[in-house]
């Protein structure tokens, strides 16, 4: 195995363990959005599911790549990063279940 595919099993796994695993199984919310109180979830409030989660994740990544596209982040009425408005997700005040942040 070269180093190239090293790097890219090491970012895979990370992004698994410190995403994937804690939005699918602590109600959409990785560590650092439980200390912040938000979490993800789909339009209506509910519970993302798993592929859905997969798929976020995997867009976000990519578009990780093109920087410019997080800035879309800034021009939406909710505040959606690219993979957010393609997954139909959003991210929401866990204190206040009716505030899209």
């Amino acid at each position: 195995m070269d180093s190239l595919n090293i790097y890219v099993l090491l970012i895979v796994l990370k992004n698994v363990i410190y995403y994937l695993i804690p939005e699918a199984f602590f109600n959409g919310a990785s560590f650092g959005k439980m200390l912040l109180s938000i979490r993800i979830s789909n339009q209506d409030e509910s519970k993302v599911s798993v592929l859905k989660l997969i798929l976020r994740l995997t867009i976000k990544v990519l578009t990780g790549l093109f920087i410019p596209l997080y800035l879309v982040g800034f021009i939406t009425s909710k505040k959606q990063a690219i993979h957010d408005l393609i997954t139909g997700t959003v991210v929401i005040n866990k204190n206040d279940k009716n505030e899209l942040k």
